[in-house]
Parts: C-alpha cells; sequence; structure tokens
C-alpha cells in the first residue's frame, strides 16, 4: 500500500510524501533524521513561496541513532543539477538521471563518510533505497562527475557503488574513484582484479539509488514536470521512514500547488511532529516560503 503526499514550496521549492512497505534494514547507521520524543505544543504559521513533498517508507527501526542527510537533484539527458546551493546542502546530494529504458533514477550522494562496504549498504537500504547501481562505467563518470563539478567542488576519494557493467568485463565494480569527474582508465573500477578482503576498506562515502516514484507530470495531467531538488529523510517515532523531496517551482496560489501535487499522486504534506517540520523547514527555507496541507492536528 502506497499513501502519497505532497508538501509545496511555492516560490523555489515543494516538498513530497508517499508510505510504502518495503524494507527490512537492520542497520547500524542511518541516514535519517528522527524523532523519539513528543515535542512541545507549538503553532506553525507558513507563507507561500515554496512548496515540499515526502514520500514514507515502512521500515524497523534502527539501533543506532540516525543522523541527517539532505540531497538535491537534478535530471539528466545531460545530468544537471542547480548550482545554487547552501553549504549545508552540498554533501549530502541527489541528482535525478535518465536510464536507458527510460525511467528515471535518483542518485542519493553520502560524502565525506568513512564506510566499509558492508555500512554503505545497510545505510542505504535503511532509507528504503540500495548501493547505487550504474548501467555503464560512462554513466557512472557522468553522473558522479556532475556531482563532484556542480555540488560538491573539491570532494574527492572514493565511494561505494553496487556495481557498473563495461564492455571490457562481465564483473561488477564494488566502487568508484572520481577525483576530477573524468577518471582515467583502470582508475574508477577495478572488476577484473577485485577481491573479497577490499570489501573491508573505508573509502569516503557511498551513493545510494532509487526508482523515481513519479517522473513526468506531464503525460498524466498535462501539466509540466514537478522535478524534484532535494530528498530530507525522517524517521519518524513510530519506525517509518519519511523521504521529504524539496521541489523547485515559481510562485504558485495554494490550489494550484495542491492540484499540482494531486496530478502527481501526491497531496500537501503535513507532519506528524514539530521536529518534523522543523528538520525540513531548515532546509527549505533557502527557498523562500512553502505551503504545506491541512495538518491531521494542531503543533
Amino acid at each position: 500500500m502506497r499513501i502519497s503526499h505532497l508538501l509545496w514550496v511555492t516560490a523555489l521549492a515543494y516538498v513530497t510524501y508517499a508510505e510504502e512497505t518495503n524494507s527490512e534494514a537492520a542497520v547500524t547507521k542511518l541516514e535519517a533524521s528522527t524523532e523519539t520524543s513528543p515535542p512541545k505544543e507549538e503553532k506553525v504559521s507558513v507563507t507561500k513561496d515554496a512548496v515540499v513533498v515526502n514520500a514514507e517508507a515502512q521500515t524497523e527501526a534502527p539501533t543506532a541513532k540516525p543522523q541527517q542527510q539532505v540531497a538535491s537533484e537534478g535530471e539528466k539527458g545531460s545530468v544537471n543539477a542547480s548550482h545554487h546551493r547552501p553549504t549545508h546542502l552540498r554533501h549530502r546530494t541527489m541528482i535525478r538521471a535518465k536510464m536507458q529504458d527510460g525511467s528515471m533514477m535518483n542518485y542519493y550522494f553520502v560524502h565525506g563518510k568513512l564506510v566499509t562496504y558492508e555500512t554503505a549498504k545497510r545505510s542505504c537500504e535503511a532509507i528504503g533505497m540500495d548501493l547505487a547501481p550504474f548501467e555503464t562505467t560512462d554513466a557512472a563518470v557522468d553522473i558522479i562527475g556532475t556531482f563532484r563539478k556542480q555540488l560538491c567542488e573539491g570532494c574527492k576519494g572514493m565511494l561505494w557503488i553496487k556495481g557498473v557493467m563495461d564492455k571490457e568485463s562481465s564483473e561488477s565494480c564494488p566502487h568508484a574513484s572520481v577525483r576530477t569527474g573524468v577518471p582515467s582508465d583502470g582508475e574508477f573500477c577495478k572488476a577484473l582484479n577485485f577481491r573479497n578482503e577490499d570489501y573491508k576498506a573505508i573509502l569516503n562515502g557511498y551513493v545510494c539509488a532509487e526508482k523515481a516514484r513519479y517522473t513526468n507530470v506531464k503525460e498524466e495531467s498535462g501539466n509540466e514536470q514537478l522535478p524534484a531538488e532535494s530528498m530530507i529523510p525522517f524517521k519518524r517515532g513510530d519506525g517509518r521512514i519519511v523521504h521529504h523531496y524539496i521541489v523547485r517551482n515559481t510562485d504558485i496560489s495554494f490550489k494550484n500547488a495542491e492540484n499540482e501535487c494531486k496530478a502527481s499522486g501526491y497531496q500537501l504534506s503535513t507532519f506528524d511532529t514539530v521536529t518534523e517540520f522543523r528538520r525540513v523547514a531548515r532546509f527549505v527555507s533557502a527557498h523562500g516560503s512553502y505551503w504545506i496541507g491541512q495538518p491531521d492536528h494542531r503543533y
């Protein structure tokens, strides 16, 4: 069962929400924000300059305290992403890319966090994703290179990924090294001589991925595409994980924001707690004010 909601940010952004029952992560480190105790009573007021959408996935509660992560994304024909990012978004980034079959994939980057292959894999699973698969080495270079050049200048080191298939080998490449965005032959993929003990290596981050649920509203509703710019995972007190997707937009009325959300299978978002609201608002505030849906209860 999937329950979809959407939080709209009118002037510059909005966020999306959907519920799934597909995650069984046994987690040591969860890249999401968490809420464990009831917040203080507080009234929330919003204006009409941005929109937020969230996607919710049900999962087992982790034993370790999760950490907050953020993602921003662009869309790939040639992969593109916004250059204007607040500092705190730059190393928690999501890029949307088009696959060979026409589907869209969201690649979620976690940079500067030293992890083993197994920890990276579990961390991705904990937020309802998997270590990022790439169809070809060129695709991986293009996507990771875009991240390094446009969204995380100066980011170096190796990132764990699920694998790439190249023309010379039928083996998967379990990790990538992209320092300049255009790696030399042999630097990116070590598929031919990768040994089991290398999985214990500690790399400088990892890339998670999930298929984009809603990629082109125009096909369904006649409206233009709603491109998500950022993703903020948040773990609620009942163990569910909500993925808040921020989507940039121009000025929009509440009614139009509501209609655009519904057209893509979402609803304007509501939040369970003030803490959840503040986590999202912290990052959305850079885009201006935003629309949200009618809350189920008063904060």
